[in-house]
This record gives structure tokens, C-alpha cells and sequence, in this order.
């Protein structure tokens, strides 16, 4: 009788163990790393876009992603001093104009944020009209 119900027990959890190994292709984190503050990534985020522009400090993805974890950390002042060099280096790029547009309304300076949001927009209807 028990052998029976250890050989029962054993057909019934037998499929229940392979359900909680994970795949060998997906990536395993580490608890702290899994329940990290977002203050915390935005952090590290600032950490390793600092170490990228110290190769390269004309980097305009690298400067979007520091001016993007500074906005997080609520340092506008300097997300946008970053957004500026984005936008000196790609004028024409429509999600850094859209961002320099966030922080200057976070600075309370609106009609920079307007004319900033309002920028690319104009200027694809200009060149449409040509």
C-alpha cells in the first residue's frame, strides 16, 4: 500500500518539478538586484552613462539616457544642460526635443517647454510645404 502511494504521489509531482527550473537561456538576477528602488537603477543608470562619456563625451544616446536618470532622480538642472549637448549634436531628433520639452516644464519655464515640444513639428509641416 505505500509503495503505491509513494509510486502516486511521485506520477502526480514528478511533472510539478520541471515547471519551477528555469530555462537555461533566460538570465537569473539576484534578489537585491530583482527589488531595487527605482532611485537605485536610476543611480546606476547615471553611473554607467557617466562611464560611457568618459570614452566617448559626444554621445548623444549616452547623454539622453544620463539626462533620462537625472530626470528621475528629480535633477532637472542638469537633465536638461544634458539634453542641451543632445540637441547640439542631433538637432533634428524628435525625442530629445520632446524631453528637453519635459524638463523645462518641470523647471517651470513653460513657453521654453511649448516652443520646445513645437519645434519639430513646425519644422516637418515647413518642410512638407516646400
Amino acid at each position: 500500500m505505500t509503495i503505491r502511494l509513494y509510486s502516486l504521489v511521485v506520477l502526480v509531482f514528478a511533472p510539478l518539478t520541471s515547471l519551477s527550473a528555469q530555462p537555461a537561456s533566460q538570465t537569473v538576477r539576484s534578489h537585491v538586484e530583482r527589488f531595487r528602488t527605482p532611485e537605485v537603477r536610476a543611480e546606476r543608470a547615471e553611473a554607467d552613462a557617466n562611464t560611457k562619456l568618459t570614452a566617448n563625451p559626444n554621445d548623444d544616446v549616452t547623454l539622453n539616457a544620463r539626462s533620462l536618470a537625472r530626470m528621475r532622480l528629480g535633477r532637472y538642472n542638469e537633465a536638461y544642460e544634458d539634453l542641451r549637448r543632445a540637441l547640439s549634436l542631433k538637432p533634428d531628433n524628435s525625442d530629445y526635443q520632446a524631453n528637453l520639452g519635459y524638463v523645462l516644464w518641470k523647471l517651470g519655464r513653460v513657453d521654453e517647454a511649448v516652443s520646445a515640444e513645437r519645434g519639430p513639428a513646425e519644422a516637418r509641416r515647413a518642410k512638407r510645404s516646400k
